[in-house]
């Protein structure tokens, strides 16, 4: 953090919680399976460089105490379903966007599947059966 103080590579440090209010994605197995989330909510908070403590314990203890407060703002989701205090803005999801969506799934699995195919064929294929 020093660094990128002095050397002008940083003008801010922003704190981002992802809540989802159903569908929690564990794996990518449950994307697999159609389990997407249904709803994502940002809670965005900018702290500008000069807010930020310079010694290094001060800044390890405001780490600290912003994880807490994420805890807390996560708890606090959950059970209401979106963040306190916060303007909700819903974003849809354009035909376009499903559209790229759904073909970037189609091409993933495919893909899986042809270098499957080919490991497959190029281990075993050219093996001979012992009778």
């Amino acid at each position: 953090m020093e660094r990128l103080r002095k050397e002008k590579m940083l003008d801010a440090v922003h704190d981002i919680t992802i809540g989802y209010a159903q569908n929690i994605v564990q794996a990518e197995m449950d994307m697999a399976v159609g389990n997407f989330p249904r709803e994502i909510h940002f809670h965005i908070v900018r702290y500008p460089i000069a807010t930020l403590p310079s010694e290094e314990e001060d800044l390890r203890n405001w780490c600290e105490q912003r994880w807490k407060e994420k805890e807390d703002l996560l708890e606090e989701f959950y059970k209401r379903k979106q963040f306190p205090n916060v303007k909700n803005v819903e974003i849809g999801m354009s035909y376009r966007l499903k559209i790229a969506y759904t073909a970037s799934i189609i091409f993933y699995t495919i893909g899986s599947l042809l270098y499957m195919w080919v490991i497959f064929t190029t281990y075993w294929g050219d093996r001979k059966s012992v009778v």
